[in-house]
């Protein structure tokens, strides 16, 4: 992908894992919307193994197998205003799981498996 990307739709494939080659900073500096919806997901912080992105703001993984949120998925999307986690499997959200996202408009975590949700 090129360094002017701002908008990458992942979604209805078959990652496990996220493709974080692809995904690297260093390629997609631009990027401000992505979309990995209806993957075969089961975590998402290898994101946050990345680096940071400055530019991201709205992302998608809805329909996937994650089950749980901690409090480092989030940490490389400084920027981010709408975050879309719905029609999952989450369980858990860990306690300060969006701590880093000071500029979130946006959290959708419907039609999820919660039973609590942490302060």
């Amino acid at each position: 992908f090129g360094a002017t990307v701002r908008r990458l739709d992942l979604s209805q494939n078959r990652f496990r894992q996220i493709p974080t080659t692809a995904l690297s900073e260093q390629n997609l500096r631009s990027l401000s919307w992505l979309n990995l919806t209806l993957n075969p997901l089961i975590q998402v912080h290898d994101l946050s193994s990345l680096r940071l992105y400055p530019s991201l703001e709205e992302v998608h993984i809805s329909g996937t197998n994650l089950t749980i949120v901690t409090s480092k998925d989030f940490e490389a999307f400084p920027s981010l205003l709408h975050l879309y986690l719905s029609k999952n499997r989450i369980s858990r959200v860990s306690p300060g799981a969006f701590k880093s996202l000071p500029n979130l408009i946006t959290l959708d975590i419907g039609i999820n498996e919660l039973e609590l949700i942490p302060q």
